[in-house]
């Protein structure tokens, strides 16, 4: 029997949807920046993700709108590219069959609008159903936002449903343009059609802490000031602006990560317990704990921020700055001045070029109670709970044990769920379940049809938001305040690890590692000579990301042999700088034999294991090996823990 617990069937999901009212009316659904990179990108493939799951009404056409000079087939071919292996080819073909576009001088061009509706109209009196429902999503910049609203306002309103509007951030830079851009759309529309989304609040570990925090007995005993010695909130990028640095130097990290992202997280992470947590009505309630905790937040001093750039980012020629002092690090720490949070440290911490991809929530406990004295003085690790938003979604309690064996002094491990590995394999599904876990934007598109307005931002939200980080955000500007260098593929700038701990008062166990590799492929080395070699030169092999910087490579090959692990210290030493010393140790079980695996130690002497997930069918070792490599099935990807 297996031990993976299958979740709710998909089927029960989509019935229930297909019993509410605007299921079975009629939807019409406007992209508005049809031509735009988030609109093929991610509005597109979410509306497919929905039409090919049965979530969307029978009767439904999709329109897009631009500037661009374009026919239905130019549209089509233009977003197919972005559709494709999204689902079967017969779906996709019957979705783009479904998609249609008008252009139009501008986007406040009411002629433009006005032949749009008409084809809307059209479609409404052709289709059986009465009752014709409007959704318009807004993949458009905020400078058209108030001529967008206004056109649609004055010509292209549903007569018989809702007209509901989705609408992208930024919304604003400081507390003063936010709330121009709210009057702009206020005029026209009310609060409860406009739907301010931020992608964060629909993903999975995010949308689960409703549940994890109030439907489990023994989280609320201990989620308060008496137990919680501070919050983090992470969000690392292994790369730089890219060419987006003109968008990118005019906002910065703090705006474009911390004030909305990661602060709506921390909301829902910390908020009192309202008295309905599912359904279209519980959408206000949750919504009002949440403003709750901003309000009770000072706005940010800048005593209680620290910045970072990495070096080279003027050097992106769309920057035109070159002397800017805009951050692409920032730690900012912040409290919440009530009963249950007062004192707790809450840190945000967010940056772009640094060493991985992650996105998380960190808990860490207080010392257990004469812990040391009760263990002879040995040191107790405090517990962390962490919560893991990407890049692969899971939730692990760090929890004391015994030393295995003859010892009886506390070590640490953990007690885990992966969530790709216990309910979903690598395409999203789970067995004959077919249940998926579906992507942000497909979550929130969904709840904007149901009328479920929990996974989206207030206004009175976004103002109080923009109240804490504007005063510090001028004042950075007005006084000119440089940010820390740091090197591009690192943890961050130096003294970033310090300040950090100092103002949360975080211990980090030093003794504890747990490292993960789920590798895609199996390597069958062709050449049968053993290979142990790290070299502090060499440059990234071509199936490696070039934006990596110096590392150690290491490539180990054991025919027919249990596995050496480099991360084992008293069998392996690997320095970041210099000649590795090579001992040839013995870790069994926790590799299978013949498997190859490859290691990267960063800057800061972290060493990491990766995700071969781009390897190409016969790379190249270091000293030019051969291997074959074969996708493995999740179920026989290789663990590995230290």
């Amino acid at each position: 029997m297996s031990s993976t617990l299958s979740p709710p069937r998909r089927t029960s999901i989509i019935s229930s949807v297909r019993d509410e009212v605007w299921a079975v009316q009629c939807l019409s659904v406007v992209v508005v920046g049809a031509s735009g990179d988030l609109a093929k990108k991610k509005t597109y493939p979410s509306l497919l993700s929905l039409y090919a799951g049965g979530l969307l009404p029978p009767s439904l056409v999709v329109y897009g709108y631009a500037r661009s000079s374009m026919t239905d087939a130019d549209l089509r071919e233009r977003i197919r590219p972005h559709l494709e292996g999204k689902a079967d080819d017969i779906v996709i073909d019957s979705f783009l069959d479904r998609c249609h576009y008008q252009s139009g001088a501008g986007y406040g061009d009411h002629a433009g609008w006005g032949e749009l509706n008409a084809k809307l109209d059209g479609f409404e009196a052709s289709a059986e159903e009465e009752v014709g429902n409007r959704l318009f999503y807004f993949a458009v910049p905020p400078n058209v936002f108030a001529e967008t609203g206004e056109a649609i306002s004055a010509t292209s309103m549903s007569k018989t449903g809702f007209s509901r509007m989705i609408v992208e951030k930024p919304f604003g830079r400081d507390t003063d343009s936010c709330r121009a851009i709210l009057a702009s759309l206020g005029k026209h529309f009310d609060e409860s059609d406009l739907f301010r989304i931020d992608h964060y609040l629909g993903k999975e570990m995010v949308q689960n802490l409703m549940v994890m925090r109030f439907g489990n007995i023994w989280m609320e005993n201990m989620w308060n000031r008496n137990c919680v010695q501070c919050i983090t909130l992470t969000f690392k990028e292994p790369f730089g602006t890219e060419g987006r640095g003109g968008y990118f130097d005019q906002y910065g990290i703090i705006r474009d990560i911390i004030q909305n992202h990661l602060l709506q997280v921390m909301c829902l992470l910390t908020m009192e317990c309202p008295n309905k947590l599912d359904g279209p009505e519980a959408g206000e309630k949750i919504r009002d704990e949440k403003v709750r905790v901003l309000e009770s937040m000072r706005p940010v001093a800048l005593d209680d921020v620290f910045l970072g750039q990495y070096e080279g980012y003027t050097d992106d020629p769309t920057i035109t700055n070159k002397d800017s002092n805009c951050p692409t690090f920032a730690a900012v720490s912040c409290t919440i001045d009530n009963p249950r949070w007062s004192g707790v440290p809450i840190i945000f911490k967010a940056g772009k070029a640094l060493n991985e991809r992650k996105a998380e929530m960190r808990v860490q406990f207080r010392d257990a109670p004469a812990a040391s004295v009760l263990f002879g003085g040995a040191d107790v690790p405090r517990n962390e709970l962490v919560i893991k938003l990407q890049p692969s979604e899971s939730i692990y309690l760090k929890s004391n044990i015994k030393t295995p064996g003859f010892g009886s002094l506390p070590i640490q491990s953990e007690l885990e769920v992966k969530y790709d590995t216990r309910y979903f394999d690598a395409s999203g599904t789970s067995g004959s379940s077919a249940m998926c876990n579906p992507d942000a934007y497909s979550r929130l598109i969904l709840d904007v049809l149901r009328g479920r307005s929990a996974s989206f931002v207030r206004s009175d939200e976004l103002i109080r938001a923009w109240e804490i980080f504007t005063p510090v955000l001028d004042q950075i500007e007005r006084e000119n305040v440089r940010p820390v260098k740091y090197r591009a593929g690192t943890r961050g700038p130096d003294g970033m690890d310090e300040w950090i701990n100092g103002k949360s008062g975080y211990v980090r166990n030093d003794d504890y590692r747990a490292r993960r590799f789920e590798s895609n492929y199996q390597l069958k080395k062709l050449n049968p000579v053993f290979l142990l070699r790290n070299s502090g030169q060499l440059k990234p092999p071509n199936f490696l990301a070039p934006s990596i910087p110096a590392f150690n490579l290491i490539l180990l090959s054991l025919p027919g042999r249990e596995a050496v692990h480099p991360h084992t210290a008293e069998d392996r030493t690997v320095p970041h700088e210099g000649r590795a010393e090579e001992r040839h140790g013995h870790v069994p079980g926790l590799l299978e034999p013949g498997r190859v695996d490859l290691a990267l130690e960063g800057a800061a002497g972290a060493l990491d294991l990766l995700d071969l997930v781009d390897l190409p069918s016969t790379p190249r070792g270091p000293c030019g090996e051969l291997f074959e490599a074969r996708r493995l099935p999740t179920a026989s990807r290789p663990r590995i823990k230290n």
